[in-house]
Protein backbone atom coordinates (compact mmCIF):
# COMPACT_ATOMS: atom_id res chain seq x y z
CA UNK A 1 0.00 0.00 0.00
CA UNK A 2 1.48 3.05 -1.37
CA UNK A 3 2.53 5.91 1.35
CA UNK A 4 0.11 8.04 0.56
CA UNK A 5 -2.67 5.61 0.93
CA UNK A 6 -1.82 5.07 4.49
CA UNK A 7 -2.17 8.16 5.10
CA UNK A 8 -5.80 9.01 3.35
CA UNK A 9 -6.62 5.36 5.56
CA UNK A 10 -5.51 7.02 8.68
CA UNK A 11 -7.28 10.21 8.10
CA UNK A 12 -10.55 8.34 7.64
CA UNK A 13 -13.41 8.93 10.07
CA UNK A 14 -13.87 6.28 12.76
CA UNK A 15 -16.91 4.99 11.12
CA UNK A 16 -15.61 4.67 7.28
CA UNK A 17 -12.84 2.21 9.08
CA UNK A 18 -15.20 0.02 10.38
CA UNK A 19 -17.19 -0.21 7.37
CA UNK A 20 -14.09 -0.62 5.24
CA UNK A 21 -12.41 -3.14 7.68
CA UNK A 22 -16.28 -4.97 8.61
CA UNK A 23 -16.56 -5.41 4.95
CA UNK A 24 -13.28 -6.99 3.97
CA UNK A 25 -13.78 -9.13 7.21
CA UNK A 26 -17.09 -10.08 5.95
CA UNK A 27 -16.11 -10.50 2.08
CA UNK A 28 -12.83 -12.97 3.36
CA UNK A 29 -14.83 -14.65 5.51
CA UNK A 30 -16.85 -16.82 2.69
CA UNK A 31 -13.58 -18.23 1.72
CA UNK A 32 -12.81 -20.08 5.45
CA UNK A 33 -14.63 -22.81 7.03
CA UNK A 34 -18.30 -21.75 7.68
CA UNK A 35 -19.56 -25.53 9.09
CA UNK A 36 -18.25 -28.97 9.58
CA UNK A 37 -20.28 -32.13 8.26
CA UNK A 38 -18.43 -34.67 9.93
CA UNK A 39 -19.58 -37.85 11.42
CA UNK A 40 -18.28 -39.57 14.74
CA UNK A 41 -16.29 -42.06 12.46
CA UNK A 42 -14.20 -38.78 11.53
CA UNK A 43 -16.47 -38.86 7.62
CA UNK A 44 -17.58 -36.23 6.04
CA UNK A 45 -16.36 -32.76 4.45
CA UNK A 46 -16.00 -29.39 6.06
CA UNK A 47 -17.89 -26.63 3.78
CA UNK A 48 -17.00 -23.07 3.16
CA UNK A 49 -19.05 -20.00 3.15
CA UNK A 50 -19.69 -20.56 -0.57
CA UNK A 51 -19.66 -23.93 -1.40
CA UNK A 52 -21.84 -26.79 0.57
CA UNK A 53 -25.65 -26.83 0.54
CA UNK A 54 -26.33 -23.26 1.81
CA UNK A 55 -23.59 -22.15 -0.82
CA UNK A 56 -26.02 -18.74 -2.00
CA UNK A 57 -26.46 -17.95 1.86
CA UNK A 58 -23.01 -17.25 1.55
CA UNK A 59 -22.58 -15.65 -1.48
CA UNK A 60 -24.96 -13.20 -1.03
CA UNK A 61 -22.73 -12.53 2.48
CA UNK A 62 -19.74 -11.66 0.10
CA UNK A 63 -21.90 -9.27 -2.10
CA UNK A 64 -22.87 -7.60 0.82
CA UNK A 65 -19.62 -7.04 2.01
CA UNK A 66 -17.67 -6.19 -1.11
CA UNK A 67 -20.23 -3.43 -1.51
CA UNK A 68 -19.30 -1.66 2.08
CA UNK A 69 -15.45 -2.17 0.32
CA UNK A 70 -16.09 -0.82 -2.56
CA UNK A 71 -17.86 2.31 -1.78
CA UNK A 72 -15.36 3.20 1.05
CA UNK A 73 -12.36 2.23 -1.42
CA UNK A 74 -14.07 4.57 -3.77
CA UNK A 75 -13.65 7.71 -1.28
CA UNK A 76 -9.96 6.02 -0.18
CA UNK A 77 -8.65 6.65 -3.60
CA UNK A 78 -10.24 9.94 -4.27
CA UNK A 79 -12.81 8.49 -6.99
CA UNK A 80 -16.01 9.84 -8.02
CA UNK A 81 -18.74 8.47 -6.19
CA UNK A 82 -21.38 6.71 -8.61
CA UNK A 83 -24.92 7.92 -8.42
CA UNK A 84 -26.63 4.96 -6.00
CA UNK A 85 -30.11 4.15 -5.60
CA UNK A 86 -29.86 4.94 -1.67
CA UNK A 87 -28.11 6.97 0.73
CA UNK A 88 -24.85 5.53 0.81
CA UNK A 89 -25.38 4.93 5.58
CA UNK A 90 -28.87 3.06 3.91
CA UNK A 91 -26.59 0.33 1.46
CA UNK A 92 -24.26 -0.38 4.43
CA UNK A 93 -26.95 -0.87 7.06
CA UNK A 94 -29.17 -2.97 4.90
CA UNK A 95 -26.02 -5.02 3.49
CA UNK A 96 -25.17 -6.04 7.20
CA UNK A 97 -29.05 -6.07 7.79
CA UNK A 98 -29.07 -9.12 5.00
CA UNK A 99 -25.73 -10.35 5.81
CA UNK A 100 -26.65 -11.04 9.57
CA UNK A 101 -30.31 -12.67 8.14
CA UNK A 102 -28.43 -14.84 6.13
CA UNK A 103 -25.68 -16.14 8.77
CA UNK A 104 -28.74 -17.04 11.05
CA UNK A 105 -30.64 -18.86 8.51
CA UNK A 106 -27.68 -20.67 8.29
CA UNK A 107 -27.20 -21.23 11.71
CA UNK A 108 -30.62 -22.44 12.19
CA UNK A 109 -30.31 -25.10 9.11
CA UNK A 110 -26.79 -26.14 10.58
CA UNK A 111 -28.10 -27.05 14.20
CA UNK A 112 -31.55 -28.20 12.98
CA UNK A 113 -31.73 -32.18 14.30
CA UNK A 114 -32.69 -33.15 10.55
CA UNK A 115 -29.52 -31.38 9.16
CA UNK A 116 -26.73 -33.75 9.94
CA UNK A 117 -28.05 -36.97 11.79
CA UNK A 118 -25.01 -38.40 12.35
CA UNK A 119 -23.08 -35.21 13.47
CA UNK A 120 -21.71 -36.27 16.85
CA UNK A 121 -20.99 -32.34 17.87
CA UNK A 122 -21.75 -29.82 15.82
CA UNK A 123 -19.83 -26.55 15.88
CA UNK A 124 -19.54 -22.90 13.89
CA UNK A 125 -16.26 -22.79 12.28
CA UNK A 126 -13.90 -19.72 12.31
CA UNK A 127 -15.37 -18.51 8.97
CA UNK A 128 -19.05 -17.89 10.34
CA UNK A 129 -17.73 -16.32 13.46
CA UNK A 130 -15.39 -14.32 11.35
CA UNK A 131 -18.59 -13.11 8.92
CA UNK A 132 -20.55 -12.14 12.78
CA UNK A 133 -17.45 -9.81 13.21
CA UNK A 134 -17.61 -8.45 9.96
CA UNK A 135 -21.11 -7.53 9.76
CA UNK A 136 -21.36 -6.11 13.40
CA UNK A 137 -18.43 -3.83 12.46
CA UNK A 138 -20.52 -2.85 9.19
CA UNK A 139 -23.89 -2.27 10.78
CA UNK A 140 -22.00 -0.14 13.54
CA UNK A 141 -20.06 1.98 10.89
CA UNK A 142 -23.05 2.51 9.12
CA UNK A 143 -25.32 3.77 12.37
CA UNK A 144 -22.27 6.46 12.89
CA UNK A 145 -22.59 7.64 9.40
CA UNK A 146 -26.13 7.91 9.72
CA UNK A 147 -26.10 9.90 12.91
CA UNK A 148 -23.51 11.85 11.71
CA UNK A 149 -25.74 12.88 8.80
CA UNK A 150 -28.01 14.40 11.39
CA UNK A 151 -25.79 16.21 13.55
CA UNK A 152 -24.41 17.53 10.72
CA UNK A 153 -22.53 20.84 11.31
CA UNK A 154 -20.76 21.65 7.63
CA UNK A 155 -23.86 23.36 6.36
CA UNK A 156 -22.96 26.57 5.31
CA UNK A 157 -24.82 29.63 6.92
CA UNK A 158 -24.26 33.39 7.79
CA UNK A 159 -24.79 35.52 10.24
CA UNK A 160 -26.45 38.82 10.00
CA UNK A 161 -24.63 41.71 11.32
CA UNK A 162 -26.42 43.08 14.66
CA UNK A 163 -25.71 46.50 13.62
CA UNK A 164 -26.78 47.30 9.87
CA UNK A 165 -23.37 49.91 9.11
CA UNK A 166 -24.72 51.22 5.51
CA UNK A 167 -28.05 51.76 7.01
CA UNK A 168 -26.47 53.89 9.65
CA UNK A 169 -24.61 55.99 7.13
CA UNK A 170 -27.18 56.85 5.26
CA UNK A 171 -29.97 57.83 8.28
CA UNK A 172 -26.56 59.94 9.33
CA UNK A 173 -26.33 61.64 5.96
CA UNK A 174 -30.01 62.87 5.78
CA UNK A 175 -29.60 63.94 9.20
CA UNK A 176 -27.53 66.27 8.32
CA UNK A 177 -29.62 69.49 7.16
CA UNK A 178 -33.12 68.37 9.05
CA UNK A 179 -34.86 71.30 11.74
CA UNK A 180 -35.22 70.55 15.34
CA UNK A 181 -38.84 69.81 14.48
CA UNK A 182 -38.47 66.88 12.27
CA UNK A 183 -35.66 65.72 14.35
CA UNK A 184 -38.38 64.76 17.10
CA UNK A 185 -40.90 63.88 14.42
CA UNK A 186 -38.74 61.06 13.08
CA UNK A 187 -38.21 60.11 16.51
CA UNK A 188 -41.41 59.41 17.59
CA UNK A 189 -41.93 57.46 14.14
CA UNK A 190 -38.96 55.21 14.99
CA UNK A 191 -40.13 54.97 18.74
CA UNK A 192 -44.02 54.46 18.27
CA UNK A 193 -43.61 52.55 15.35
CA UNK A 194 -47.56 52.15 13.21
CA UNK A 195 -48.51 54.48 16.05
CA UNK A 196 -46.63 57.59 14.10
CA UNK A 197 -46.90 55.82 10.70
CA UNK A 198 -49.57 57.91 9.19
CA UNK A 199 -48.33 61.36 10.03
CA UNK A 200 -44.96 60.57 9.18
CA UNK A 201 -45.20 60.50 5.31
CA UNK A 202 -47.40 63.36 5.69
CA UNK A 203 -44.59 65.63 7.87
CA UNK A 204 -42.05 64.47 5.62
CA UNK A 205 -43.82 66.03 2.76
CA UNK A 206 -44.53 69.20 3.84
CA UNK A 207 -41.41 69.29 5.01
CA UNK A 208 -40.33 69.00 1.81
CA UNK A 209 -42.12 71.27 0.38
CA UNK A 210 -40.42 74.23 -1.26
CA UNK A 211 -39.76 77.09 0.84
CA UNK A 212 -40.46 80.85 -0.45
CA UNK A 213 -38.83 83.93 1.55
CA UNK A 214 -41.27 86.19 2.67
Amino acid sequence: MPDSLKIRFMKLPLARKLLLIGGFLTALSVFMPWYNDVDKFNIGETFLGISGPLYLAGFLVFIAGAVSVALVAIELLEKKTPKLPLKENQIHIAGSSLSLFMLILTSSAYFHPKFGVNLADKNVAFGMILALIGTGLVMLGGILVHKKREVSFDTEGSIAPLIDMERGKANLSLKKDITVGEAMDRHKQEQYGAKSSGWGPVQESINNLPKHDE
